[in-house]
């Protein structure tokens, strides 16, 4: 139907008559147009279509062709309506004020002008929002030369989109904007001002690569320089504008004559005067503006009476009296309509607004459910974890337990059963009466007596150390230096104990395990290292213990590095978390450094 469409309006422009040679500048856009109706419907494509429907929109308004406008208007507003596309929406506000500036509809351009420039900052197209900055200036101060009402809120909104064409990267419309504010100053008769950013209009231009002034350009110089009696600069521009006069339209032989006028007023010319309002009579008339046709009689009124023609001039007066109550209809006509349109634009925005607010309360709903669920999943992961981590305890606290009630009925039974029968053996063997017995059978004996009793103390020894009361009831220091006490007094090795005394009480894994290492690696040292002397450090920082276990043997090559003992031992120090480092030390002997990561104060206790 789109493409159906599109070639009945090429179709229309050529059978009526309306096609232009310079029309072909348009067909390359018709035919990317026509080529993206034929692909599937999509975001990308409509979005293609609607910005290449502006481009014609704005190639028709440049000609003076409103029809055709209105057609890629109405094409590209129906694609906009179908997604949420900001800069779509705010480009067609633009090209809707554009398109009313043609029409004349100077309320309507600047009400789409309003709404469209904060979108356009909004979603950073600057060029777009300027080019709108000087389109509605253009309107305003188009509408009528002579009403300097709002031309102040016009300078205002030129000058704030000429502060935002300086900002870097480049000078956008700044030639525009300045030639705008040219205009502005000029029709509140401040020339100089005028003057100063007419001249920073076409520097920009020059430096944009413009070589020849246009026609407006030529014409605000001749009045400025007129106005500031300026006459040397005034001759050369003014001269070049009579060259354009061949090639002008309505809308510029009206401005030509009105500023024509404006200068032979200044220079007290009346007879050019009346001449120049009688073209502006005439140009108003073609141009159909009752606010120009006033204009027109307002100059020749004031012609006429400063060359005393009375009756003439009272002729103008009646004249404009009847167009002033027409313009001044028309004016409060203008007036309701802007009111209305504000009205509008307000009662928009508080819809916009109201729906933000909801949307915002949605958002806000929604969060605070996702912020509920989350604390639900947190609060029961929580709970989950905690319930694991008491679980885990219990499990270590079984562990534990178990172990100590295995310890308690080995040590028993070493104590009940293997002592008793070491202690019965040694009985009978004290009951022998060696008098009897050779030299060899009294050597033998004697070394059996010997071993016995050693087995014997070895048993007592080793029952009391598996699991001594006191570790459970004054801590680890205390259990370590009454070990190191009785190995001192039942071996051959002497032992040392330091640090120990500044140990806090730590949880009873920890020191039950710390207690089985020693144990274990002072066994290893009575067994195999053949050592004199063996020492336990314990060093304290905040968050760390370091246990050294080292001896003065035969060295690390000695010992069953592979055995049963070693094994058990790094296996405990991985249940506490800690790391476990053999070494040999240079002089002989091995040292074993143990490092366990601990929590102070685990529990409140004191050493007794």
């Amino acid at each position: 139907m789109r493409l159906l469409s599109t070639l009945i309006l090429i179709l229309l422009l050529t059978t009526t008559g309306l096609a232009h040679p310079t029309d072909s500048l348009i067909n390359p856009t018709l035919r990317r147009i026509r080529k993206l109706e034929l692909q599937p419907a999509s975001r990308n494509r409509d979005t293609a279509m609607a910005v290449l429907l502006d481009s014609c929109a704005r190639f028709w308004i440049g000609r003076g062709r409103p029809t055709e406008a209105l057609e890629s208007l109405r094409r590209c507003e129906a694609i906009s309506a179908q997604y949420e596309w900001p800069y779509g929406e705010a480009l067609l506000l633009y090209r809707r004020g554009h398109y009313e500036v043609l029409l004349g509809n100077s309320t309507k351009a600047k009400a789409y002008f309003l709404e469209a420039i904060p979108r356009l900052k909004q979603i950073g197209q600057i060029h777009v929002m300027l080019l709108a900055y000087v389109q509605m200036g253009i309107s305003d101060i188009d509408r009528d030369w002579s009403d300097t009402t709002g031309i102040r809120t016009v300078i205002r909104y030129l000058q704030e989109a000429r502060a935002i064409s300086l900002k870097p990267p480049n000078r956008l419309s700044y030639a525009s904007l300045t030639f705008r504010l040219s205009r502005a100053y000029m029709q509140l008769q401040n020339y100089r001002e005028a003057l100063h950013y007419l001249t920073e209009s076409w520097h920009e231009s020059q430096r944009n690569g413009y070589t020849d002034m246009p026609f407006f350009n030529c014409l605000h110089f001749a009045v400025c320089y007129t106005h500031l009696n300026d006459e040397v600069r005034r001759q050369p521009v003014w001269a070049k504008c009579q060259t354009f006069l061949p090639t002008l339209n309505v809308r510029e032989y009206y401005a030509y004559y009105w500023f024509s006028a404006d200068m032979h007023r200044y220079q007290k010319k009346h007879e050019l005067v009346v001449a120049d309002g009688k073209q502006l009579v005439r140009y108003a008339q073609e141009i159909g503006s009752p606010s120009k046709k006033l204009q027109a009689h307002r100059i020749l009124f004031d012609a006429y009476k400063q060359l005393n023609r009375s009756a003439v001039a009272l002729g103008e007066l009646e004249l404009i009296n009847r167009l002033e109550d027409s313009t001044r209809q028309q004016r409060s006509n203008v007036m309701l309509a802007e009111l209305q349109l504000k009205y509008d634009m307000k009662q928009k925005q508080a819809e916009v607004d109201r729906l933000t607010i909801d949307n915002q309360r949605s958002q806000t709903r929604f969060l605070g459910a996702g912020l509920v669920v989350l604390a639900l999943l947190l609060s029961l992961i929580v709970y989950n974890n905690r319930r694991l981590r008491q679980k885990n305890r219990q499990i270590t606290a079984a562990h534990l337990q178990g172990q100590t009630l295995e310890r308690q009925r080995v040590a028993a039974d070493l104590h009940d059963n293997l002592g008793t029968t070491l202690t019965a053996l040694q009985w009978s063997l004290d009951a022998t009466d060696k008098s009897k017995l050779t030299a060899a059978e009294r050597a033998v004996y004697a070394t059996i007596r010997e071993q016995v009793g050693q087995a014997y103390r070895d048993v007592r020894l080793l029952s009391h150390n598996l699991l001594p009361a006191e570790l459970a009831k004054q801590g680890l220091a205390v259990a370590l230096g009454q070990l190191v006490e009785k190995m001192n007094r039942n071996t051959a090795v002497r032992f040392r104990l330091t640090g120990a005394e500044r140990l806090p009480r730590l949880d009873e894994q920890t020191e039950f395990e710390l207690y089985s290492i020693c144990l274990e690696l002072l066994n290893n040292t009575i067994k195999h290292a053949k050592a004199k002397e063996s020492s336990i450090d314990f060093r304290l920082t905040t968050d760390t213990l370091f246990m050294t276990v080292s001896d003065t043997g035969k060295g690390v090559d000695s010992q069953s590095v592979n055995g049963r003992g070693l094994a058990n031992i790094a296996a405990r120090v991985a249940s506490l978390s800690g790391t476990l480092v053999t070494s040999s030390e240079s002089g002989g002997g091995v040292r074993n450094q143990i490092t366990v990561p601990i929590r102070l104060p685990v529990r409140a206790s004191s050493q007794t």
